[in-house]
């Protein structure tokens, strides 16, 4: 089985770091334990890059989104579609 690799972009660290904040503020363990739970859910891809919903209305003919639900959280996932040309 191949394995895919996870790829954070800048923006979905910021966005990562806002909900911790924002949860932080009431539960800095409750926070920690969302963050994990994204983490681990997110590491899933690695070994089933094809989990989650297909998001029809923003893919494209070179990206898939996907979506995953973890909790109350939608995480929307990119997959790049490499293209192999065999002569």
């Amino acid at each position: 089985m191949t394995k895919a690799k996870v790829v954070w972009t800048e923006q979905a660290i910021v966005d990562l770091e806002v909900v911790y904040d924002f949860l932080a503020e009431k539960s800095p363990a409750g926070a920690q334990q969302v963050v994990e739970s994204i983490l681990k859910r997110t590491a899933q891809l690695e070994t089933f890059p094809e989990s989650g919903i297909v998001v029809q209305r923003l893919s494209t003919s070179d990206k898939l989104y996907r979506m995953l639900v973890e909790g109350t959280i939608k995480l929307f996932i990119v997959l790049i579609l490499k293209r192999w040309l065999y002569s």
